[in-house]
């Protein structure tokens, strides 16, 4: 996990699991699969869900798993906020405040635990928040 002296504004709930979660290794992406990510057009092959979002949060891409996981249609979501408009249940301080912060800066690989709950069952997973070259990765996996 990159960490940055700036980062020490981030939620403090959710510097606090990042942290926790990257001393005990629970990450699942590694620095190879990072480097995929930041050379890939599409996100289909990756097994867990990439939504690509810019600073704005607006979705730019999406893959499979991600629309499954939050039950929207992958066409339908890009070009939508994904915090009001795809994922709504994520409008707030630990998840879009976090974000807001990671905008700021110049890298990011901050994981944190969150339960999805809005149009699903109740659904705890990793968040893993990936900004590299001005691009913003958000990606989950159930836990």
């Amino acid at each position: 996990m990159t960490t940055d002296h700036a980062a020490g504004g981030l939620t403090t709930l959710a510097w606090a699991q990042a942290t926790e979660l990257a001393a005990a290794g629970v990450s699942f992406a590694d620095e190879a699969t990072l480097a995929e990510l930041d050379a890939a057009e599409d996100f289909d092959r990756f097994a867990f869900a990439v939504i690509e979002v810019d600073d704005g949060a607006t979705v730019l891409g999406i893959n499979r798993a991600a629309a499954e996981l939050f039950g929207v249609v992958p066409d339908a979501a890009i070009g939508r906020d994904f915090f009001l408009q795809v994922v709504p249940g994520t409008n707030n301080r630990l998840f879009r405040g976090t974000f807001r912060r990671c905008v700021d800066l110049p890298q990011v690989d901050l994981l944190f635990a969150y339960t999805f709950t809005y149009r699903i069952a109740p659904t705890d997973a990793r968040v893993h928040l990936h900004r590299r070259n001005g691009r913003n990765l958000i990606l989950v996996r159930r836990s």
